[in-house]
């Protein structure tokens, strides 16, 4: 790699709508375009050391849940023209992080991403998933219970945190740390209790 997906959303090809979709081998993968992954009950797993994949289209609606393992790693977003999207943030659609745990980047663009309220979850106590937030602002309104902490900004950008959205509290695991002065935590709670362990 690196190798490109482009998906452009022009007859049957720009839509994936398959049961499962797999990304590894150790390699940078990108999908991009206007095209979208699709499906009701459609998965997205990246697995094997060193595998990445960074989603920039912006219409994702599968729902079928992700799973990030091995130590790999999946990015939404470049930070600089696309914000990417993560698919429909439903009851099931959470992000799991399988053995050997892995990392979840969000990088949109200056703009605000979510509010997402899939559940951020390690599938087992010790698979230690990471997340990290590099521009924008990132909110966050599910049940989240990762070990591997959570780290915002970048040595030479701020990036905002927000937990909950004013109507759906969301929740907190672990260490924060806000890797740039400009970088900001932040707590919106609902009329439930936020939760911060």
């Amino acid at each position: 790699g690196p190798f490109t997906v482009t998906l452009d959303n022009t007859g049957t090809l720009g839509v994936l709508n398959p049961s499962t979709v797999t990304v590894k081998g150790g390699a940078n993968y990108t999908f991009s375009g206007s095209g979208f992954i699709t499906g009701t009950t459609t998965s997205l797993t990246i697995q094997d050391t060193g595998t990445k994949l960074t989603l920039l289209n912006a219409g994702n609606t599968f729902s079928g849940g992700t799973t990030i393992r091995d130590g790999s790693t999946l990015q939404i977003g470049d930070g600089a023209t696309n914000s990417g999207s993560l698919g429909t943030a439903i009851s099931g659609n959470s992000v799991t992080f399988g053995t050997g745990g892995g990392t979840l980047i969000f990088d949109p663009v200056n703009t605000a991403f979510g509010p997402y309220s899939g559940n951020i979850v390690d599938g087992t106590v010790g698979n230690n998933g990471q997340v990290q937030v590099l521009h924008g602002t990132v909110i966050l309104t599910g049940t989240n219970a990762y070990g591997g902490g959570t780290t915002v900004g970048t040595i030479s950008v701020g990036a905002t945190l927000q937990i909950g959205d004013g109507t759906i509290s969301g929740s907190l695991p672990g260490d924060v740390s806000l890797v740039n002065s400009a970088s900001t935590l932040a707590f919106k709670p609902g009329v439930t209790a936020l939760t911060i362990s």
